[in-house]
């Protein structure tokens, strides 16, 4: 059975601030009896003295995370992960997630639509309409419509708890965020 690609992720550590990248840096043992300022600069200069070991423990991350933790949380099949360094110096993981069970309800919604649509042209064709008028279009239309809203309000359902882990920054105004996962129409304006 072919598989549909469930999730693709982006994932970058808080490398500036994660314990067990710094705990496994020289010196660490001090870091943490200074002042939060100390602190602090003693991290990022652990990131700059240390590429290898924050490269090392972001990638071992990554793969723990990849995995074991993902596939249960995501309840994958497979999975294809590239490991990188960004632009701007950022290590991240990107990934892309199959699951059988995920292609499987994929697979249903999609026959769904494909059975409402040989109905309506069914009925149409039994009670002796023309398929290519363009009033019976629009019925056939409308009700291929209903079952794509349905199917689309259940995709949401299913992959709402798959949403989890990115924080929306806020507009000019300090109050709307950029993006919310409310997926009904558009979002609110900022007026």
């Amino acid at each position: 059975m072919p598989m549909s690609i469930m999730l693709f992720q982006t994932r970058a550590p808080p490398y500036n601030h994660h314990p067990a990248i710094h705990n496994v840096c020289p010196g660490t043992e001090t870091l943490s009896i200074q002042s939060d300022q100390e602190f602090l600069e003693g991290r990022r200069r652990n990131v700059l003295q240390y590429p290898s070991i924050v490269s090392f423990m972001c990638a071992l991350m990554a793969e723990l995370d990849t995995t074991f933790l993902s596939r249960i949380r995501y309840d994958g099949d497979a999975y294809f992960t590239r490991f990188e360094w960004g632009a701007n110096a950022n290590p991240h993981a990107h990934r892309l997630y199959f699951s059988r069970e995920f292609s499987q309800h994929m697979d249903s919604l999609k026959l769904n639509i494909q059975n409402c649509l040989q109905s309506a042209k069914d009925e149409c064709l039994n009670t002796g309409q023309d398929l290519d008028n363009p009033l019976v279009q629009d019925t056939i239309r409308t009700r291929v419509l209903d079952c794509w809203d349905h199917a689309r309000k259940d995709y949401i359902e299913y992959m709402r708890p798959f949403y989890t882990n990115w924080n929306a920054g806020l507009l000019a105004d300090g109050k709307n965020k950029t993006f919310d996962y409310i997926y009904e129409g558009p979002p609110p304006s900022a007026d």
